[in-house]
């Protein structure tokens, strides 16, 4: 009882994980820059698209360096990443990071384009999607930042087996995840309403964005160290 507790103690903790070191500085800069890219992308040319690529890239290769620093035992947020390659900094990280969304999320997405309706069948499609995504994104996104491959998401035994070890620890990780993406959508949505300056919603929605994304990877990261012993990836 006492280890569960340690690890739900480390998983709130990662709430002031973002502010620490230079993580403030961080959410500022990313929050400008990401901004500027948002408008950037709207225009429709090859040039938005390529923005787009590049920003999901090293976003995910961003969330990937926080989940392996803090496996790693690391307890400051790393910083942003020097660009070294289009390929190993921005590709590869876009590739693997949708296929995660396409195996935890496909579900819902699919259904976000042909909505069941407000049936009791519908809601139950809608709830077996959402709790598919919640329980299945930690241990997908965990597995492509430890190995650094998308190989790693290829067989499912290694990741059930996972699953298993780290329970039932994984089971508060995953509720860890799934309330901070329901939240921070919520509060993202909330951000797009405030249209009285043009530029402060998509400001201060990369703001929530890149907060709440730092605390789910840090949590994930902190599954793995918590139970690194067993798991032994790295």
């Amino acid at each position: 009882m006492n280890v569960r507790r340690n690890f739900l103690r480390r998983l709130c903790a990662a709430f002031r994980y973002p502010v620490h070191g230079d993580g403030a500085y961080a959410l500022l800069a990313g929050g400008v820059v990401f901004t500027v890219g948002d408008y950037l992308s709207a225009c429709a040319s090859i040039w938005g698209i390529l923005i787009q690529i590049a920003t999901t890239g090293y976003l995910a290769a961003f969330a990937k360096d926080i989940v392996r620093t803090s496996a790693l035992g690391e307890e400051m947020p790393p910083g942003w990443l020097d660009f070294s390659g289009a390929w190993a900094d921005l590709l590869a990280p876009a590739i693997e990071f949708l296929a995660v969304m396409a195996i935890a999320f496909g579900p819902l997405i699919y259904l976000s384009f042909k909505p069941p309706g407000p049936t009791i069948d519908g809601k139950i499609f809608w709830f077996a999607g959402g709790l598919w995504g919640c329980l299945t994104f930690p241990i997908l996104f965990l597995a492509v930042a430890m190995m650094d491959s998308i190989r790693a998401i290829v067989n499912p035994i290694p990741l059930a087996r996972a699953v298993w070890l780290t329970f039932p620890d994984y089971c508060q990780a995953s509720l860890f995840g799934g309330l901070l993406i329901g939240s921070g959508t919520a509060l993202h949505g909330l951000a797009n309403t405030m249209n009285r300056v043009p530029v402060l919603p998509r400001l201060l929605g990369w703001f929530v964005c890149l907060y709440f994304l730092m605390v789910l990877m840090r949590g994930f990261g902190l599954l793995y160290r918590h139970h690194h012993d067993r798991l032994q990836w790295v």
